[in-house]
């Protein structure tokens, strides 16, 4: 063979591995399904999450909306012993902060406010802690200043017979934001009540049918909503804490799982509803198709306001609630969810159609599982 011959194979042979190479990149849908197979090495990983007690839950991925990955691990009950299943519904926390955005997005859309508004021309009536410089905007992206009604001195007292967007705002009211506030991004649940109050507001409609029949109807989210706290089922899985919430591993020394009883009388505009793992894709996928938002809306919305550096995430930007995570070279936007006993995250590729869930009852569990999981985007 002659030189140029052989020359011209090499060039062609190599021209091919790049080609080959460039469509996996512009494409990783298919190298991600191998990766998230029965038997592959997330499969494997989740199930030692599992048997070593670690994660209990769902861990749920999806390509074009279709699940490629859906399991359930360990127990929605330790009392009883009844397992997770599909079906069961967790705590997300946090998470139901974009129901919250989305629906005042939604609003902006049919012109009843705008993301720059002040908040006050649409509450007036909470000048006592809100200057007038605080926009709709600033809200949604935690750059308002407000901080959280947790550490209200009346969260110990009332905050386990919260009904309501007005229980809520009772225990915000005496807040104030810093002289010094600079506009840094400062996660605010607080911010997020007022937000669910400008809701209610604007509709003149209860927020939790808001939330109902705008955003959980349309997006086909059937498994849905806000029960009240001590509200038992066969569907709805129970928190189980050991004490190290929020907690490096070694800096604490885990306690038995116990079940969680304390928290909200009712979850809110800043989180607290029960979801499923198919009913969040489904809101993903509804997002992604134009059902619950405008794109333009939504480009705008998940475009990130604001970028920091957390080793680890769960986070390194935020848009108007959308979280931003670059994971693996893919951006990603979506939104964790964390409080004591239930853990919680959907990250939603930004140049593929692949979402990722994890549901965990157990503290601490959701991380772990979601690192196993965003291994099949690398």
């Amino acid at each position: 063979m002659t030189l140029s011959r052989r020359t011209a194979l090499f060039s062609f042979a190599a021209a091919s591995i790049g080609a080959t190479i460039s469509a996996r990149a512009q494409n990783p849908a298919p190298s991600v399904r191998a990766a998230l197979a029965p038997g592959s090495a997330a499969d494997q990983a989740l199930t030692r999450l599992s048997q070593e007690d670690r994660f209990s839950g769902v861990a749920f991925a999806s390509i074009d909306g279709a699940p490629v990955l859906a399991r359930a691990f360990g127990l929605a009950d330790r009392n009883s012993g009844a397992p997770n299943t599909l079906a069961t519904r967790f705590n997300i926390a946090s998470m139901g902060k974009m129901f919250t955005a989305v629906a005042i997005g939604q609003l902006a859309e049919r012109g009843h406010l705008s993301f720059e508004d002040s908040a006050l021309r649409h509450r007036p009536d909470l000048s006592d802690m809100l200057p007038a410089t605080v926009t709709i905007a600033n809200l949604l992206a935690h750059t308002s200043g407000l901080g959280s009604y947790f550490g209200s001195p009346l969260w110990a007292e009332r905050g386990g017979s919260v009904r309501s967007v007005d229980d809520y705002l009772a225990l915000v009211r005496g807040e104030r934001i810093a002289a010094d506030y600079d506009g840094r991004y400062l996660y605010s649940n607080s911010g997020y009540v007022v937000l669910g109050a400008i809701i209610e507001r604007v509709t003149r409609r209860d927020f939790y049918d808001v939330m109902r029949d705008d955003v959980f109807a349309p997006a086909g989210m059937t498994h849905t909503d806000y029960p009240l706290r001590g509200v038992t089922g066969e569907d709805l899985a129970v928190g189980h804490g050991n004490g190290c919430f929020a907690r490096p591993r070694d800096q604490c020394e885990p306690q038995p799982w116990a079940p969680v009883t304390a928290g909200p009388g009712r979850g809110g505009p800043a989180g607290g509803s029960y979801s499923t793992a198919s009913d969040l894709n489904a809101f993903a996928s509804a997002l992604r198709q134009g059902r619950l938002l405008r794109r333009d809306t939504f480009d705008a919305m998940k475009a990130p306001r604001t970028r920091f550096d957390l080793p680890g995430g769960p986070l390194d930007g935020y848009g108007m609630g959308f979280g931003r995570l670059t994971v693996h070279t893919h951006r990603t936007w979506g939104h964790n969810g964390g409080t004591p006993g239930w853990g919680a995250q959907i990250d939603c590729s930004e140049d593929v159609a692949i979402n990722l869930v994890v549901l965990c009852n157990l503290d601490g569990g959701q991380r772990p599982a979601s690192a196993a999981l965003r291994r099949a985007l690398a």
